[in-house]
């Protein structure tokens, strides 16, 4: 996809990069989550897949509520 963006249309470089970093960053990061869980729900280990997957959405959303307190705070 980066390659379309840099070859074949005429995209800001600055969006090309937000698109490159921002949407493919975050989706091979889920996917990596999804994997690890997935992975060990297989091995018969489903509280630890649970865990993991809630325990990584309570601490992104209390990143993202520290990123906004700072934020507010500049």
């Amino acid at each position: 996809m980066f390659t379309v963006l840099t070859e074949r249309w005429a995209i800001a470089p600055w969006l090309r990069s937000s698109i490159a970093i921002g949407f493919f960053g975050a989706y091979t990061t889920f996917s990596t989550l999804m994997l690890e869980s997935y992975r060990l729900g297989s091995d018969r280990e489903v509280g630890l897949a649970a865990l993991n997957v809630l325990g990584s959405c309570a601490v992104g959303m209390l990143a993202v509520y520290l990123g906004i307190v700072a934020g507010r705070a500049m």
